[in-house]
C-alpha cells in the first residue's frame, strides 16, 4: 500500500527531504508560503496544495519543517488545518520548537484522534539532500514503530526514538549545547594560536589531554536537561549524556592521535552532525 503524505515547509531543508520521500513511492502533497519552491517538487509528482489546510486532507503522514514553534501553531492550529486531519494520521513536526510547546501539540492532536511526533533533525541541508539526517524522535511509542514500519523515516535519515511528547525537543537542545561551544571554542583557540605564534603541532599534544572536557561537560548538561524537561529524569539523562561523551570524545582522541597536528574540536563539532 503506498502511503500519502503531506508535506509543509519545502526551503532548503524540506524540499530535498520531501523529494527523497517521492523517490521512495510516497504520494506527495506539498505546501510552502512561497510557493515557487514547491516547483522542484511539482516536477517530480508532488501535488501543491492550495493552503494548509488543503494540503493536509486525507493524508496518512503530515510532515512539516516550519522555521519557529510560533510557525508552526499558525500553520496547522490557528489556520484550522490540525482540524482537517483525519483521525489516525500522525503529524511528525520535525521543526526545532521549545519541548513545552511540543507536548501541548501532542495533546490537542490527541484529542482530534491524530498522532503526534516531535522529530527534530540534525545534519544540515546536506545531510537533507544525501537522506543521511539524524532524527530525534518523541512522542507515542507506537507512533514512532508505525511510520518505522511504513518506511516514512528511512528516505530521510536514521530516527531514534527518544521518549515520550517533547523528548525529540530535548535531544535536539542537546545536541545545540554540545555544538556551539565547540564552534566558540574552535574559534576563540585558533585565533589565540595565530596571536600568539604557538606550534600547532606541540599545541595538539596538549589539547589530546584535555579533548574528553567537553564532551564530560555535556554529560552532565544532558544529565541537568533531561531532569529540567522532566522527559525521563536524571538517570537516564547521565545515560545518554556518557553516550554523547563517549561518541564524541573518541573520535576528537583518534584523530589528533593520527593526525598529530590537527585541534581537536575539529572532531567535538562533527561528531554531532
Amino acid at each position: 500500500m503506498t502511503h500519502q503524505i503531506a508535506f509543509l515547509g519545502t526551503g532548503i531543508m524540506g524540499a530535498p527531504m520531501a523529494a527523497n520521500l517521492i523517490k521512495a513511492g510516497f504520494r506527495a502533497i506539498v505546501w510552502n508560503r512561497t510557493r515557487s519552491k514547491t516547483d522542484s517538487l511539482a516536477a517530480q509528482g508532488a501535488r501543491v496544495a492550495d493552503g494548509p489546510v488543503d494540503c493536509v486532507k486525507g493524508a496518512d503522514y503530515i510532515l512539516s519543517i516550519l522555521d519557529s514553534g510560533p510557525v508552526v501553531r499558525e500553520v496547522f492550529f490557528d489556520s484550522g488545518a490540525a482540524d482537517a486531519m483525519k483521525r489516525g494520521a500522525v503529524f511528525i513536526d520535525m521543526a526545532s520548537i521549545p519541548p513545552k510547546m511540543a507536548q501541548e501539540h501532542a495533546s490537542w492532536l490527541k484529542e482530534r484522534g491524530v498522532g503526534h511526533l516531535d522529530a527534530p533533525v540534525s545534519g544540515g541541508s546536506f545531510g537533507a539532500a544525501e537522506g543521511s539526517l539524524a532524527i530525534m524522535a518523541g512522542g507515542e511509542k507506537a507512533d514512532f514503530d508505525r511510520t518505522e514500519r511504513d518506511g516514512v523515516w528511512k528516505p530521510m535519515g536514521r530516527a531514534s526514538y527518544i521518549g515520550p511528547a517533547g523528548s525529540g525537543q530535548v535531544a535536539k537542545l542537546a545536541n545545540q549545547i554540545m555544538v556551539a561551544p565547540a564552534h566558540m571554542r574552535l574559534v576563540n583557540l585558533k585565533a589565540w594560536d595565530a596571536a600568539k605564534h604557538v606550534d600547532q603541532a606541540k599545541l595538539s599534544k596538549t589539547r589530546m589531554a584535555c579533548g574528553m572536557v567537553l564532551p564530560l561537560a555535556t554529560a552532565v548538561g544532558l544529565a541537568v536537561l533531561f531532569s529540567w524537561g522532566n522527559v525521563t529524569g536524571v538517570a537516564e539523562g547521565i545515560k545518554w549524556g556518557l553516550v554523547v561523551a563517549l561518541a564524541s570524545g573518541l573520535p576528537v582522541l583518534w584523530y589528533n592521535w593520527f593526525y598529530g597536528t590537527a585541534p581537536i574540536w575539529i572532531f567535538a563539532v562533527d561528531s554531532t552532525h
